[in-house]
């Protein structure tokens, strides 16, 4: 066996046996930052995976081998919480952009989604249709929409959030 492969041999039983110390506590740690509970072992993994690519830059006198596996986890989970939030904000956007377009004439690929969208704010009440119809297409602000109804514009931004995501788990029902 050459020195390289002697080498590699002992950093793989080097992290295997540190992976053997650290899972449980590690998988403890991944569920307490606020991981859904089925996707726990998915971070853990990924984690010790990043650790293995990354183990020639460990170095314990900064951290425990424990820490800065602690580390990556969080790092994935707050990447995932950044995208997660990102693309909520993508569908909220393009759905008040299909909001604004409801009234023009519409041919593109996204005939379906309208169509369906369309379904599911005739599902709701005249009030909230009303609310809808005075913001996206009467373009209204919530501080206009506030004082014809007597709310605080905070309150109308916050009912306008709902209804978005009332629609959007509507129309992520219908078109699945």
């Amino acid at each position: 066996m050459s020195v390289e492969e002697n080498q590699t041999l002992d950093k793989v039983q080097a992290f295997s046996s540190l992976v053997n110390e650290t899972q449980a506590s590690v998988r403890a740690f991944v569920r307490s930052i606020g991981v859904a509970s089925d996707a726990v072992d998915d971070i853990a993994q990924e984690a010790f995976l990043i650790a293995f690519k990354k183990f020639h830059e460990f170095d314990d006198s900064k951290a425990s081998f424990r820490t800065w596996v602690f580390g990556i986890a969080k790092n994935l989970f707050m990447n995932d919480k950044r995208k997660e939030a990102r693309r909520s904000r993508l569908q909220n956007q393009m759905i008040g952009d299909m909001l604004l377009k409801l009234e023009a004439p519409f041919k593109d690929h996204r005939q379906d989604e309208i169509k369906t969208l369309k379904s599911c704010i005739e599902s709701m009440d005249d009030d909230n249709r009303d609310l809808l119809k005075n913001r996206y297409v009467n373009n209204k602000k919530s501080h206009e929409l506030a004082e014809e109804t007597g709310q605080k514009p905070a309150a109308v931004r916050q009912k306008l959030l709902r209804l978005r995501a009332i629609l959007k788990k509507c129309m992520g029902e219908k078109l699945s």
